[in-house]
C-alpha cells in the first residue's frame, strides 16, 4: 500500500486521481466531500469537527486507532 500526504487543497480531486482507499483528514469539509466521492474516510477527532457523523467516516481519535482500522481494512474489513 502507498502512502501519500497532500496539501490543503482539492484533496477529494487528488484522492480520486490516486485512487485512494482510505484518506485521513482532521478538516470535516473536506471529509464531506471525499465521502461523496464514495472514499472511505478516517476523520481525526478535534474540536471543530465533533458534531457531525457520515457514512462512510469513521471517527478516530489518536494514530494507533488509525494502524488497528486500516490493518482491519486491509483484511477484507468494509465500513
Amino acid at each position: 500500500s502507498d502512502v501519500f500526504h497532500l496539501g490543503s487543497f482539492y484533496k477529494n480531486k487528488k484522492a480520486k486521481e490516486l485512487n485512494c482507499d482510505i484518506f485521513i483528514e482532521d478538516n470535516l469539509e473536506t471529509a464531506k466531500q471525499l465521502v461523496e466521492e464514495g472514499i472511505t474516510v478516517l476523520l481525526i477527532d478535534t474540536g471543530f469537527n465533533r458534531y457531525e457523523e457520515l457514512p462512510n467516516m469513521t471517527r478516530v481519535f489518536n494514530w494507533q486507532e488509525i494502524h488497528h482500522f486500516i490493518k482491519k481494512y486491509n483484511n477484507g474489513f468494509k465500513l
